[in-house]
């Protein structure tokens, strides 16, 4: 989170952990006054932000907030939120969709991909081998059979645990 527009990223990533609609409606007009709060810190200016500048700055919250499922979580927050169709939520959702839509579209030369590959942010990010367990080797060889001890009852003289 060391970018602009940080901290409104941070509390939008708060999404994908809120445990219904009616929180994820609370996260979202937060997240969005921060945007603002970070909007005006950046540019200076005290005057509105409008929608040609909020699209493209909900994109970039959204792309440093990192949410596993945005599509998901949008999809819940529109369809069981209990908000007003013309309100103030609706009209967040739309412009996080748009900005959504927009990072969606977006691709990705081969040339670009394969300098952020060689990088070591991109090296780090490569699935790699899971680690042994703890206490288990390669060196540890299993036996095909596992010899069976029987326990011998005192009692009974039977070869059988139970009898």
């Amino acid at each position: 989170y060391g970018v602009a527009y940080r901290r409104s990223s941070r509390v939008l990533s708060w999404l994908s952990s809120c445990p219904g609609p009616r929180e994820m409606q609370e996260v979202l007009r937060l997240a969005h006054r921060w945007l603002l709060r970070d909007a005006i810190e950046a540019s200076g200016s005290r005057e509105a932000v409008g929608a040609d500048l909020l699209v493209p700055l909900s994109a970039l919250v959204l792309s440093h907030a990192a949410l596993p499922c945005p599509h998901l979580l949008l999809r819940v927050l529109d369809q069981f939120g209990d908000h007003d169709p013309q309100g103030d939520v609706s009209y967040l959702i739309a412009n996080l969709e748009v900005a959504l839509q927009f990072l969606s579209s977006l691709s990705v030369s081969e040339t670009a991909r394969a300098r952020f590959e060689a990088s070591p942010m991109g090296a780090s990010l490569r699935p790699q081998d899971p680690p042994e367990p703890p206490g288990r080797s390669r060196d540890i060889q299993i036996p095909k059979e596992i010899p069976r001890s029987v326990s011998r009852s005192k009692s009974s003289g039977s070869s059988h645990p139970g009898g």
